[in-house]
């Protein structure tokens, strides 16, 4: 009879590296998967940012009614000042009894940024109301 030697057969060395492959690859997939949410928050964290960087510009600087956009570093931001109606929640301007008497008028504010994400273009958009003396012809 013969005696058995210490160690592993090639059969066990290959089911335990095929074990530890599948391993690692699953590893892997997570980490990538991670880096690319990763990247997608800090995408849409700095169209936040672009965001509220535009919607207080407009609350701080005089308002007229207008509508522009700006391009960079691939967001798009396109910011509007309207007159409030009655869809923005405002009521109608001029015959509003709150606003016939001053030279108050309610402006919506509407700031739009727009950027590519996997391929698709994702946006994030602020709304506001601001209550401002009508411009000066």
């Amino acid at each position: 009879m013969r005696r058995r030697s210490p160690g592993f057969t090639l059969i066990e060395i290959a089911v335990a590296i095929s074990i530890l492959g599948v391993g690692v690859v699953t590893l892997q997939q997570v980490y990538q998967g991670s880096l690319r949410l990763q990247n997608r928050a800090g995408r849409q964290s700095m169209a936040v940012f672009r965001a509220r960087a535009a919607i207080d510009r407009l609350l701080a600087e005089p308002l007229k009614e207008r509508g522009d956009c700006q391009t960079a570093d691939s967001y798009k931001v396109c910011s509007k000042v309207a007159l409030a109606g009655p869809e923005d929640g405002g009521g109608e301007n001029a015959d509003d009894p709150g606003f016939s008497e001053s030279d108050l008028r309610l402006y919506a504010l509407e700031v739009d940024v727009t950027w590519q994400d996997g391929g698709a273009d994702k946006t994030y958009e602020i709304r506001t109301l601001r209550a401002a003396a009508a411009p000066e012809d």
